[in-house]
């Protein structure tokens, strides 16, 4: 029997549809902090400069973190293009450093 197009029993419907999920915005620990990532609008462009300043005096900030900071901490993620005809393995930074370029 083929599964492909054919209707999958979803098990976990219920708990959702009855407002009795669990997710990780639900989750709350001491001393807990929340990360907020701000992507570029700009597929293809080079990276000047980045002025953090202001974001670091915002009540509540504990730390501002850019591309520079990060380079050789986060390895490089493995990501997957599709085109019709071939499926390629990218290789893509996690943050940009200089310049930016997302697409085949």
């Amino acid at each position: 029997m083929s599964y492909s197009g054919q209707p999958l029993k979803r098990l976990e419907d219920p708990r959702l549809l009855t407002g009795n999920g669990s997710f990780v915005d639900d989750i709350r620990l001491s001393d807990m902090l929340y990360a907020c990532v701000l992507r570029s609008p700009y597929a293809h462009a080079r990276i000047r400069s980045i002025d953090v300043a202001a974001a670091r005096l915002l009540p509540g900030v504990v730390a501002v973190l850019t591309g520079g900071d990060l380079a050789g901490v986060l390895r490089d993620l493995p990501t997957r293009a599709m085109d019709l005809k071939l499926i390629v393995q990218i290789i893509s930074p996690v943050v940009g450093v200089g310049g930016l370029f997302f697409g085949l």
